[in-house]
């Protein structure tokens, strides 16, 4: 069977449309249950990272979080405003600029996880694990395919 064979000329039935709508239903979600604890899902992306590893150069944070610089640089902006995290100079190298969680920011890690675990079971309400495995490995794939695409 061809590619095309399975590809869809009805627009809400298109594998862009049907992806995109429910990117944005997750996002509203999500953004909804963060709500209450002043985050959004990108702060939240980004705090998660430093959860993992505290006091990491920006750009390794941008490169973990798949973000790019200047969307770091603004979602740390408003980390630091938050007092959910600082910028420091490196100790060895200052030109080094590192995100560091503050104590606010770590107390997030309490919380936060189980919510978004909270919202993904949401959104997959319904499938089974095997679906989800094929979801999963599916959308990792069309990332995989659109990120190494000559860009149009």
């Amino acid at each position: 069977m061809e590619q095309s064979d399975f590809v869809s000329t009805d627009t809400e039935e298109s594998f862009s449309f049907l992806l995109s709508q429910a990117a944005r239903a997750v996002a509203r979600d999500l953004q909804a249950r963060l709500h209450p604890y002043g985050v959004t899902p990108a702060q939240f992306n980004v705090l998660s990272c430093l959860w993992e590893d505290d006091a990491l150069p920006a750009n390794v944070l941008a490169e973990r979080s798949g973000f790019d610089a200047p969307t770091i640089t603004g979602i740390l902006d408003r980390l630091e405003r938050q007092e959910l995290a600082v910028r420091r100079r490196g100790s060895d190298d200052r030109r080094v600029v590192l995100a560091c969680l503050t104590e606010r920011g770590s107390a997030l890690r309490s919380a936060l996880p189980e919510i978004v675990r909270a919202a993904d079971q949401a959104a997959l309400d319904g499938l089974d694990p095997e679906r989800v495995a094929l979801l999963r490995h599916a959308l990792k794939q069309v990332i995989a395919n659109l990120s190494s695409a000559p860009r149009r």
